[in-house]
């Protein structure tokens, strides 16, 4: 065991037993390794930095064996010091997807289970974890939504990408669906796409609101949405842009990329036109480039870039440093064993790995958000496994990895 593998074991040793984060003490006064919860299992999802300098943690939480998974909110200072801790429970099973900042506290997206079928739910909260109002997207019809993506548009709305098990063309199909829902959390424009003939399942994971550099009469404001469409053992990434009125629909790749049957795990906007993308299967991850075409009003994609770990990973999701690096939290399945670790990393465009920090060599660990904040330093929460319980863990390290 090297030294790093025995640091975090000793922290975790001190935290088995304990069931909230203020028996844990802080790896250093600026850089830490906290773990948070409550009687049960929590999981960590997203985190975002708050305007006071501190974190709000977004994940799930059943606290009772068996039982449904509620929505969580932790908030934390600056050093980690849990501050409060709330969920948020309709019912039956809710799965938190994002966590987003408002000038008056946060906004909640994620999947809520209701009388038979999952629908998107969009909930905001104060800044002392008060629920103000929620809403459920498209709630009189029975058919079923996934909420994968929430992004705030130039116009203070929200654009929502997810699945949709439902009707299109008069025909049942593998379905996603885009959504508009306005900064009062009420319904805006949507749209359905899918084949509606038993075709390939077409999965929406990321949407971004972009500008459209080369269009027509000059640059122009529109959507861009980032998935994969999936038949049998065949996966292909998929790209569609639209305008904001989700008509349109023309840019997009020259024609599906198959990256060794990867999915897409996300995509950013790297500069004015140009995104990176993660995908992945269990055992690999790869960068890719997606930049405008204008010659041809396509998006041209660069020659996939395997991420070279020293471990087989799972990307999870990447944000960019303040250089043109990137930060990329992943999971590592372990060989012949059910355990999983945490890996944090960063690397180039062509997917060398300049340093990485991996959790859990000792208990599995799974990874989610991580965000790159003003100082160069980088945050990143996830799940940690105990022996009969999951907590949620928060990471806070200097930029480059260390966190002494």
């Amino acid at each position: 065991m090297n030294r790093k593998e025995l640091f975090y074991l000793v922290l975790l040793l001190l935290f088995v037993g304990c069931d909230n984060a203020s028996n844990i003490e802080p790896t250093a006064d600026k850089y830490f390794l906290k773990f948070y919860g409550q009687t049960g299992d929590q999981e960590g999802v997203d985190v975002k930095e708050t305007p006071d300098g501190g974190f709000i943690i977004g994940g799930n939480s059943i606290s009772t064996f068996g039982g449904t998974s509620d929505y969580l909110l932790i908030k934390t200072d600056a050093e980690g010091n849990q501050e409060w801790q709330e969920t948020y429970d309709f019912g039956g099973d809710d799965r938190m997807t994002k966590v987003l900042v408002e000038s008056g506290g946060y906004l909640i997206a994620g999947t809520s289970e209701l009388s038979g079928s999952t629908k998107i739910k969009i909930l905001r909260i104060d800044t002392d974890g008060n629920k103000l109002m929620d809403h459920t997207y498209d709630s009189t019809n029975v058919y079923s939504y996934k909420c994968n993506d929430i992004t705030v548009t130039s116009s203070g709305d929200f654009l929502v990408v997810g699945t949709y098990s439902g009707l299109v063309n008069g025909k049942l199909g593998g379905n996603s669906v885009q959504a508009i829902i306005y900064n009062n959390l009420s319904e805006g424009q949507h749209h359905e796409n899918g084949m509606g003939d038993g075709g390939p399942d077409l999965i929406f994971v990321r949407g971004l609101e972009v500008i459209n550099n080369y269009a027509v009469g000059g640059p122009e404001l529109n959507f861009l949405v980032y998935g994969y469409s999936q038949s049998g053992s065949t996966i292909n990434l998929e790209l569609y842009q639209s305008n904001l009125n989700f008509g349109e629909i023309g840019w997009g790749l020259p024609e599906p990329l198959n990256v060794l049957d990867t999915k897409l795990a996300d995509a950013i906007l790297s500069t004015d036109d140009t995104y990176m993308t993660l995908t992945t299967s269990e055992k690999e991850a790869f960068l890719i480039r997606v930049i405008e075409n204008p010659d041809n009003e396509r998006y041209l994609f660069s020659p996939p870039s395997l991420i070279r770990a020293e471990n087989e990973i799972a990307g999870t999701s990447i944000v960019q440093k303040l250089d043109e690096n990137y930060i990329v939290s992943a999971i590592i399945n372990e060989p012949n064993s059910n355990q999983t670790s945490s890996v944090i990393l960063e690397t180039g465009e062509f997917g060398s790995v300049k340093w990485n920090n991996i959790l859990g060599s000792e208990s599995s660990y799974t990874s989610g958000g991580a965000v790159v904040l003003a100082d160069g330093s980088i945050a990143y929460t996830g799940t940690a496994g105990l022996e009969s319980q999951t907590k949620v863990f928060l990471v806070k390290m200097k930029s480059n990895g260390e966190m002494k």
